[in-house]
């Protein structure tokens, strides 16, 4: 559930459960695709952009588009610490609700090094 205040414990452990989500699978674009098996049988997992991600990782609704979940997303604690880790690295200069631009000009792997150094930071570990 998103709170106006969060700890930097729980903000930690937002990244980390949506680094865990976006590990599994990653996309730009969409907040959420479910996972699905192609024709050959082979099944691929759900796939999230960063937004999705946290918003999963707070309990939000994100298997269908939902504008007061997003305008709640992007006021939350854990949200704007992402924000300001991708600002603090200068990825595209962009902050705040532009987020979804920069996941998806972005890689899955900065995305999860963003995740992963946010919960640190806010933790006052720094990277």
């Amino acid at each position: 559930m998103i709170e106006k205040k969060m700890t930097p414990e729980e903000i930690a452990d937002t990244c980390e459960r949506a680094a865990e989500l976006v590990e599994a699978g990653w996309q730009q674009g969409d907040w959420y695709s479910p996972p699905y098996m192609n024709r050959w049988g082979e099944t691929f997992p759900a796939r999230y952009c960063v937004e999705g991600a946290l918003g999963a990782a707070l309990g939000l609704p994100v298997t269908r588009f939902d504008s007061a979940a997003v305008s709640r997303l992007r006021l939350c604690p854990a949200y704007l610490a992402v924000a300001a880790t991708v600002h603090r690295r200068n990825s595209l200069g962009i902050v705040g609700h532009y987020l979804p631009s920069w996941n998806d000009n972005t890689t899955h792997q900065e995305v999860l090094d963003v995740l992963h150094e946010t919960a640190k930071r806010v933790l006052g570990v720094e990277p």
